[in-house]
This record gives structure tokens, C-alpha cells and sequence, in this order.
């Protein structure tokens, strides 16, 4: 199942962001994207993990659910450069 999603999503981000940058700056942005991502990951999996052990499983989902909504408002909200 991660896979599929994997597979659906990864393209359209690298896609997203070399729409944004210079196009001499696409690879570097592309990386930099990859790398914080990941960083990202990782740290929102530990902060998970924590919040299900101090908190609740419960919990976890109602946040979750909460930093989705955000991120879509601020992705509906987003207007790129021309």
C-alpha cells in the first residue's frame, strides 16, 4: 500500500518543485527537497512515537489529522512566482 502511494506522489513533488525554481536550480532544489523530506520523516515518526507512548494512539490520528488540514489550506493558499 505505501508503495502505490510512494508511487502516485513522489513524481508529482519533483515535478512541483522544478516548476518553481530556475531551471538551473531545478537538481539542487529536487536534492534539497529529498534530504529534508526525509529529515522530516524521521523526526515526525519519533515525535509520533512519543506522542503514542505519553499521550495516545488517539491522539496521534487527531494531530495528524490536524497538521493535514493545515498543510492543505496552505497549499490551496500557495501562489507561486510567475
Amino acid at each position: 500500500l505505501y508503495g502505490m502511494y510512494a508511487a502516485a506522489t513522489e513524481g508529482v513533488g519533483k515535478a512541483f518543485i522544478s516548476v518553481m525554481v530556475p531551471k538551473g536550480e531545478a537538481a539542487s532544489a529536487i536534492g534539497t527537497f529529498a534530504g529534508l523530506s526525509s529529515l522530516v520523516a524521521f523526526v515526525a515518526s519519533a515525535v509520533a512515537g512519543l506522542l503514542w507512548s505519553a499521550v495516545s494512539p488517539e491522539f496521534v490520528f487527531a494531530f495528524s489529522a490536524g497538521g493535514t488540514l493545515l498543510a492543505a489550506l496552505l497549499l490551496v493558499n500557495f501562489k507561486p512566482h510567475s
